[in-house]
């Protein structure tokens, strides 16, 4: 495996990088190093947990109820990163999540979705009151279901929910990820009008002849934003949902082949060859005078609807020869206002289109191992309006699953180049390795 990663490192180095770049091949295993060490803590740590296969419940109605009950999901996420070009690395604690849902009837639902996200030694907080290490709201919703019958499903909900639009990565659940996790671009507008990708209004969701599937939004925008870029760049838009209040979004999907779940928004990312899932789907965000920009020569304010739309296709099912397949490929359009452009990183987002796929194949169990792998591989090109280079992002990993979803290894070589950076040298070229688990 070592030489494999090696090699396609190697050739990714000669097709993208200049002769000023080709000086980290030479380093060989000394990138693996500091990894391995850490793979060792990981591997005794996750190989010491029980079996773990389903989510708790308590039945909280009267004895032969079965309609009133609470459910608890809980998951962490622990990472490290090597960056190469610097030599050095860090832990952080990716996610650290408590999820609890149930229904009072079998027409209502509530959930609560409480975590903290990227706690890392640098903003460690030494009574643990800082922002960073603070838990936080992630969802706190109510559904009630207005009509469910064979042919239509129909629902009604309110409050900081995860019903987004655009496409089916943008509802991604983060417990069941094909990859070691998700582009930010997924979420073009986190921090902008959300709160960490929730969003505060009404949805309507449910399915149509048990094929086609769709759910709606219409949001109140947040009033803060991450985005403090200055408004008098010629002209360079920010965004600015003091004017544009409101939001609204969407998606659907066809359901070709089994019928996926649609008690909860979070999309699956994989499977695990247990269902045969082929979906299309489109979907769209609409902000409008969601961006405002300053022209220089009369300090007016000129303003921008914000119009975000992408199509998809999600193909998971087992093979005969066995394994299992699964695909995912997005395409984004993007239009924040003229040359607007966020983040100067490799999740750079911005006005423009942008190009994602995933490609992934679950081994073949040996008879008698409970361990699986997965290797993939995973692309995306963003060719944005205000950059000077399309931005390329490679990412090449494999998951080592000890007990399915619930308790899995993911290690990641992940390399970006482009963007508006004059040199060739590649915005990230990291090696990643994190332990999931959940219950």
């Amino acid at each position: 495996m070592m030489l494999d990663i090696l090699t396609l490192r190697a050739i990714l180095f000669d097709k993208l990088q200049d002769k000023n770049m080709r000086r980290y091949k030479a380093m060989g295993t000394d990138f693996f190093k500091p990894l391995w060490k850490c793979g060792v803590f990981l591997l005794i740590f996750v190989l010491s947990l029980p079996s773990l296969k389903a989510q708790f419940k308590i039945n909280i109605g009267k004895e032969g109820e079965t309609d009133k009950w609470l459910r608890f999901i809980t998951w962490h996420q622990f990472q490290y990163k090597y960056d190469i070009p610097k030599e050095s690395g860090d832990f952080t604690l990716r996610r650290s999540r408590l999820l609890l849902f149930g229904q009072i009837t079998k027409d209502f639902m509530v959930l609560t979705h409480l975590g903290l996200n990227n706690l890392k030694a640098g903003n460690l907080s030494p009574l643990g009151t800082g922002n960073n290490s603070s838990i936080f709201m992630h969802g706190a919703w109510g559904n009630y279901s207005v009509v469910n019958t064979d042919f239509v499903t129909f629902n009604l909900g309110a409050g900081l929910h995860y019903y987004n639009g655009i496409s089916r990565e943008s509802n991604a659940s983060t417990l069941n990820m094909m990859t070691l996790d998700l582009p930010i671009f997924n979420h073009p507008v986190l921090g902008q009008v959300d709160q960490f990708a929730r969003h505060l209004g009404l949805f309507s969701k449910g399915k149509i002849n048990q094929k086609l599937a769709y759910q709606l939004s219409f949001n109140q925008a947040a009033e803060k934003s991450l985005d403090r870029a200055p408004k008098t760049a010629a002209p360079k838009f920010t965004y600015n949902a003091s004017r544009g209040r409101w939001t609204t979004s969407g998606y659907f999907q066809y359901e070709f082949l089994d019928s996926e779940s649609d008690y909860l928004p979070y999309k699956v990312g994989t499977y695990l060859g247990k269902k045969s899932v082929f979906n299309i789907g489109a979907g769209y965000f609409y902000h409008p005078e969601g961006t405002v920009a300053i022209l220089e020569d009369s300090n007016e304010p000129i303003y921008s609807d914000v119009v975000l739309w992408s199509l998809d296709a999600y193909y998971d099912a087992p093979l005969e020869v066995g394994g299992a397949l699964s695909f995912y490929g997005a395409f984004y359009n993007y239009n924040f206002g003229k040359d607007y452009l966020y983040r100067e990183s490799s999740d750079i987002i911005g006005t423009g289109n942008i190009y994602y796929t995933r490609l992934g194949y679950l081994l073949p169990k040996n008879e008698g191992s409970h361990y699986v792998f997965m290797p993939y591989f995973a692309y995306n090109l963003r060719d944005l309006d205000a950059i000077k280079k399309k931005v390329n992002q490679f990412k090449v990993g494999i998951n080592w699953f000890l007990s399915g979803h619930n308790a899995k290894i993911t290690f990641e070589y992940d390399l970006t180049t482009g963007g508006n950076r004059d040199s060739e040298a590649p915005v990230t070229d990291l090696y990643l390795i994190q332990a999931h688990v959940s219950i």
